[in-house]
């Protein structure tokens, strides 16, 4: 709905991104979007814990790039546009979803709590609340000798430990193959 201007562009907006974000990615959006006439500046910031920072401090006028798509049923997802949460990177602060939220929370039959994940899911999608790109593959190699691990990156919601917890290794075959 935004008119053009005489140079071709609807508005100008820019992109933070994490140092480990995979640029090509953002420069291939920014090259769709000028095709629409929105004028994508793309930041890197330097580090991690500058990216921390702007996204707790939640002062930024910008876009923020994130890995953060998955293919799988999390609570996450939803409770993250929780007003004040520190997961709300998009800082949304709408009672509306906060009482779904609640509600979710508050279920007491699966049921009941599918019919509040799909309701959030869907309301989230509505309020454009992001911009949702393509799932990029991510690959995990381990040795033969590396038993329990199947390639899982978390055992959930990033529980890295009980992961870790979870696997050992194999000194016999370690050793069969020369190590």
């Amino acid at each position: 709905g935004y008119p053009r201007g005489a140079d071709g562009t609807r508005f100008k907006t820019s992109v933070i991104l994490h140092p480990n974000a995979v640029l090509s990615y953002y420069e291939l959006a920014a090259a769709y979007w000028g095709e629409i006439g929105v004028d994508l500046e793309i930041q890197v910031l330097s580090s991690a814990a500058e990216f921390g920072a702007v996204l707790n401090e939640g002062t930024f006028e910008a876009l923020i790039g994130s890995i953060s798509g998955a293919n799988y049923f999390n609570e996450a997802h939803v409770t993250n546009w929780y007003t004040g949460t520190s997961t709300n990177g998009s800082v949304v602060s709408d009672p509306q979803v906060d009482a779904m939220i609640d509600s979710l929370k508050a279920s007491t039959s699966l049921d009941e709590y599918h019919r509040w994940f799909r309701e959030i899911d869907m309301y989230s999608l509505e309020q454009h609340w992001l911009i949702w790109g393509p799932v990029s593959p991510m690959y995990h190699v381990s040795q033969p000798w590396f038993k329990g691990y199947n390639g899982e990156a978390t055992m959930g919601n990033w529980q890295m430990s009980d992961l870790y917890a979870r696997v050992w290794i194999d000194q016999e075959l370690k050793a069969e193959l020369g190590y």
